[in-house]
């Protein structure tokens, strides 16, 4: 212990990984019943990835150009308890860079969470509005697994997110 050892060696060949040929038996090892279904079960994965891809896209444009339309007030209180989450979000989720005074990026944050504070209001207003337009309904059990998912991303306790989401 606590000695220093010196090794000299030398590296006489560098053998890279070998991709192996896709047979029954690999294949099968991966679970699929042989090599063409695992292929098809591939081709399946990526084009779902691809639609999925595709949709969250024509989504994000959608959001986009609806947020651009909307221009209502918006309720004082809820607007900044939307803020003030929003804020805490990305002061978990973002640094402050080194070059960067504490003022400057604690504004940048508080910007950034009342912008999107606002968008996020004000399309819960309009999905809200279009759906009683619609007459679209939503089954209790969907909303109750879609409160447990947006509390859990949310990380307040059972009773913050009752406190402040429940009516």
């Amino acid at each position: 212990a606590g000695k220093t050892l010196n090794f000299h060696f030398e590296i006489g060949e560098v053998q890279g990984k070998a991709t192996p040929e896709l047979t029954d038996d690999v294949a099968k090892e991966t679970g699929a019943e042989d090599a063409e279904d695992m292929k098809a079960k591939l081709r399946e994965r990526l084009e779902a990835q691809e639609e999925q891809n595709s949709t969250s896209q024509l989504n994000e444009q959608a959001r986009k150009q609806l947020i651009e339309l909307l221009d209502f007030v918006l309720p004082p209180k809820q607007l900044e308890q939307e803020t003030a989450t929003a804020l805490m979000q990305l002061r978990q989720q973002r640094q402050k860079p080194e070059d960067q005074d504490d003022e400057a990026f604690a504004a940048e944050l508080q910007e950034a969470a009342e912008k999107q504070a606002k968008e996020q209001l004000s399309l819960r207003y309009a999905t809200e509005e279009i759906a009683k337009k619609e007459e679209i309904e939503v089954d209790p059990d969907e909303i109750q697994q879609q409160m447990h998912f947006f509390r859990s991303y949310s990380g307040m306790s059972e009773s913050q997110f009752a406190e402040r989401y429940d009516p």
